[in-house]
């Protein structure tokens, strides 16, 4: 899936080299123009265009993340463990959604981690996977089939369902090597410190990348016990410290 959102001068670009198409062959079908076109373009076909061209203009975030304000400069590695801190609006999370439709773009698996909704409606706009944890179990909800999974913990930690264990970590049981995992205010995830530390550096060894998270500062117990996991020497790591919103220009 290479085009999560299609901006509207792209549909009509495709659109005339479809009649270009047409005109220069009589015999073809415009319908079959269009499919062939917008393969050649990378899509799956002409539905998956115009899926496209929906999803970008269905809201304000997907008009937003569809074009300028997402940023080359948030894109990962093929490994990459980034630890992200600052303050509550310091543009955290807005980061985290760059990291997140860049990887997506590139065909990586993307899974995020979440309290509170911050990402639901990130799986809805670009047509990913709702994942929401209770005490008992988990639901889903499917919005199409980029492979973008967010797990809301909201549920789990509201029902005071306490540290649950790397087991039960939704991530965990069907991980492939390369995915790109986003862990959202690290500090609020039901997980203890430790089995938070065992489920990254698990991941980190088997290729994955990694970007977490938090309120805290770089130089808290939860930050500095992140930042201690082991990782291979070809892993790129590094530590954000975020002090107040500016918005990309």
């Amino acid at each position: 899936m290479q085009h999560v959102h299609t901006p509207a001068d792209a549909v009509s670009k495709l659109k005339k080299a479809a009649k270009l198409r047409v005109r220069a062959a009589p015999g073809t079908l415009h319908a079959y123009a269009l499919d062939e076109v917008a393969k050649e373009a990378g899509y799956r076909h002409w539905k998956h265009v115009t899926a496209c061209a929906m999803n970008s203009g269905s809201s304000t975030l997907a008009v937003a993340t569809a074009r300028t304000c997402t940023s080359d400069r948030f894109s990962m590695q093929q490994q990459d463990f980034t630890i992200v801190c600052g303050p509550s609006g310091s543009g955290k999370t807005l980061m985290a959604y760059d990291y997140a439709l860049n990887a997506v773009r590139e065909g990586r698996t993307v899974r995020v981690a979440d309290v509170g909704g911050s990402y639901a409606k990130l799986a809805e706009v670009v047509g990913g996977t709702m994942l929401r944890v209770n005490s008992i179990g988990s639901n889903s909800q499917a919005f199409g089939d980029v492979p973008l999974t967010v797990v809301d913990f909201e549920g789990a930690k509201a029902a005071g369902a306490g540290a649950l264990d790397a087991g039960s970590f939704p991530f965990v049981t069907n991980a492939d090597a390369g995915e790109v995992w986003i862990i959202d205010e690290t500090e609020t995830i039901p997980f203890s410190q430790k089995e938070l530390r065992l489920i990254l550096e698990r991941h980190l060894a088997a290729g994955g990348s990694v970007l977490v998270t938090m309120q805290q500062s770089p130089e808290s117990a939860l930050a500095q016990a992140l930042a201690e996991i082991p990782t291979r020497a070809n892993v790129r790591r590094a530590m954000v410290t975020l002090s107040r919103f500016r918005p990309m220009r």
